[in-house]
């Protein structure tokens, strides 16, 4: 290649000035036309080499902006991507989700039976049209685990999924519907895109003459049907830019189907295949110990991932002997990481399933730790949670009538009470014999047995109900745990209430880790890696764990600098103590280096003298002390207990009006 070209990448121009590339991405910017795949390792500039060689098809190529379809798989990495091409002056490039981009195709050629002014239904509504289909068909499922199946079977083009689920008639008849009344929802606007563009010659050829260059970013996201219609878009012109990482393909409960980037030769045998592989995010170390994990997959090609950055510190595994120990750890790691001088927003917590982010949600809530739950809410604000807690608050306020509605519709749905049986009094007599129980779990027990709750739940069969459902288990074992401690009914809601997800920037973040696919912080903690979450236990086949095996790797990508994995060796599930074992994963990687020197090399939790200050601790903390607090300012300690795990909890008036339940030891409580 011409050194000149690596000197200045565009050759001159508007682009001569931009920011120098490596040269695997000057290889692919000299391939403009034709079908290119680039297979893109974590934190190797995905998104700016797709940023550029949009650039180089307009300003060097002479493509018109219009004749350009760049497809990404989020709304945020369209805008992302519209503010990249804005800032180099380029306007006017189609840039869009697949559902955005198959909306406006139907707006122009509508399928036999609709009208281009189709409305788009959302999954409620789609829950309600199947929920009576379901009725009149005598179909034992849930309606969600139903639109699940049909979403699956749609996305992978499978009809035979549907008949041998004993959907198919519901399906006809489901559609049927939506045609009838002009409607289509969400995995239809694709379903008919891929229909329109196969049978339809004239949206055929309008689109071939439309676009002569498609660019998909996250292409080993894709699912059938989403290829289909990418196929259809370039196999006239021929020109495809496809980008993604087939190690990082982690949605296949959505009918994404990772063959298709492997097997892309087959549609397009002049195939031509770049890697993008030096890592810019992560410290070499990290991407030795990411690489070893993912070589012990089959379902992939070889890459050689490397890193730019320095050697670094690497990984550390560490155990603990409970949740509540692995949480109060990691929450003192980083208050010490904030007395150095590092912010709330370098870190982040990771986790295989929602319900995991409870404890920490406890113990950084306690430890006054600004926390964001992405791409969820907290476990007490999910609503089959606070469904449960509002039997809790109706025994201490009769007149709660939020709590009292949110328990006529949890019977409603139970069991079918009506407002006849209401003005029976079943309802209210249920509560008074609530108030006969003393024991917080015995409670959760009989809202439980007589409502026929976890019954319920388990007819949804959905991903997302046996989510649901784990979280309503999960709540047995937090009742048993402040039982423990004889906990009153007012003290554990008092407990609830403290623990608020923050909306500051400036805080720790907490996700599951599809959430995290995509970003990065300095310090990554991934949690609760025991055998039956990392893989997840629903995880049986081959293709399953190699999957689950990908996801581990997206989540110790996510690391820049400092990576601890982490698991506890018990756990409370339903009433009882679990012992765990860690995730197979771990052994595939190794034990790294001590935990002790991922804390301390680098200047990073170094020991440093702390100034002569007093902090109140178990031993000198009594009621009525006047305090300061680093965030909160000052304040009066009202009251001191002891929470389930016998930590030292003290309640906190602040002179700013607000009151505080602190975990002691975390608190960093001054005395003045």
């Amino acid at each position: 290649m011409d050194n000149k070209k690596l000197n200045t990448p565009m050759g001159g121009g508007k682009l001569s000035n931009k920011k120098r590339l490596n040269e695997q991405q000057l290889n692919i910017l000299e391939s403009l036309e034709g079908v290119n795949l680039v297979v893109a390792g974590p934190g190797t500039g995905k998104t700016t080499t797709i940023q550029y060689y949009l650039s180089k098809l307009v300003e060097v190529k002479g493509i018109k902006p219009e004749e350009i379809l760049a497809v990404t798989f989020t709304n945020k990495a369209a805008n992302e991507m519209k503010n990249r091409m804005k800032q180099m002056n380029i306007f006017n490039i189609n840039i869009s989700t697949i559902h955005s981009f198959a909306v406006s195709l139907l707006r122009k050629f509508s399928p036999p039976g609709y009208n281009r002014d189709f409305s788009i239904i959302d999954d409620g509504q789609g829950y309600m049209i199947i929920g009576g289909l379901i009725k009149e068909l005598s179909i034992g499922e849930h309606p969600s685990y139903v639109l699940e199946r049909l979403t699956l079977s749609r996305n992978l083009r499978n009809k035979e999924m549907l008949e041998k689920d004993g959907l198919k008639e519901l399906y006809n008849r489901y559609m049927k519907i939506l045609m009838n009344k002009n409607l289509m929802d969400y995995d239809g606007l694709l379903t008919w895109s891929q229909y329109v563009l196969a049978h339809n010659w004239q949206a055929l050829e309008y689109y071939n003459q439309k676009i002569s260059h498609v660019i998909v970013d996250e292409f080993q996201d894709v699912s059938p049907v989403q290829y289909d219609i990418l196929y259809n878009l370039v196999k006239k012109n021929n020109n495809l830019l496809c980008v993604g990482d087939f190690d990082q393909a982690i949605f296949s409960f959505r009918g994404s189907d990772v063959s298709i980037m492997l097997n892309l030769e087959k549609d397009f045998p002049s195939l031509k295949t770049f890697y993008l592989e030096e890592n810019y995010r992560s410290t070499q170390r990290l991407v030795k110990v990411a690489n070893k994990l993912i070589r012990n997959n089959t379902i992939r090609r070889d890459k050689q991932l490397r890193s730019t950055r320095e050697v670094g510190i690497g990984h550390a595994i560490k155990v603990f002997d409970s949740e509540k120990e692995e949480a109060k750890f990691i929450a003192s790691v980083i208050k010490k990481g904030i007395l150095e001088g590092m912010k709330y927003s370098d870190f982040a917590v990771l986790y295989r399933v929602h319900l995991v982010s409870r404890t920490f949600e406890e113990v950084f809530s306690a430890a006054a730790i600004p926390y964001q739950i992405l791409g969820g809410v907290g476990f007490f604000a999910r609503k089959e949670i606070m469904e449960l807690l509002a039997f809790y608050k109706i025994i201490l306020d009769k007149n709660d009538n939020s709590s009292f509605f949110q328990i006529v519709s949890l019977f409603k749905r139970c069991i079918g009470i009506n407002g006849i049986d209401y003005n029976k009094g079943i309802i209210p007599n249920f509560i008074k014999e609530l108030e006969n129980e003393v024991k917080l779990e015995k409670i959760y027990d009989k809202i439980i047995n007589d409502t026929g709750y976890l019954n319920f739940l388990k007819k949804d069969k959905s991903s997302e109900g046996e989510r649901v459902l784990d979280n309503v288990e999960e709540f047995r074992s937090v009742v048993n745990s402040f039982d423990k401690k004889n906990t009153s009914i007012a003290e554990f809601l008092q407990f609830i209430d403290n623990t608020k997800v923050e909306e500051d920037t400036n805080s720790v973040k907490l996700m599951t880790v599809h959430t995290a696919k995509g970003l990065e912080y300095n310090n990554v903690f991934v949690v609760g890696t025991e055998s039956s979450l990392f893989p997840h236990y629903n995880s049986e086949s081959k293709d399953a764990i190699e999957e689950e095996r990908r996801l581990f790797y997206v989540a110790m990508t996510r690391a820049k600098n400092r990576l601890v994995i982490s698991y506890p060796k018990t756990k409370i599930y339903r009433g009882s103590t679990k012992k765990l074992k860690p995730s197979p994963f771990i052994n595939e990687i190794g034990n790294g280096i001590s935990f002790f020197d991922v804390l301390h090399k680098d200047n990073f939790l170094e020991v440093k003298k702390k100034p002569s200050i007093s902090l109140v601790d178990k031993n000198n903390v009594v009621e009525g002390m006047v305090i300061k607090h680093p965030l909160f300012g000052k304040g009066k300690i009202t009251s001191i207990s002891e929470d389930p795990s016998k930590d030292t909890m003290v309640e906190v008036s602040f002179f700013s009006g607000e009151t505080k339940l602190l975990l002691l030891e975390l608190a960093d409580l001054e005395t003045i």
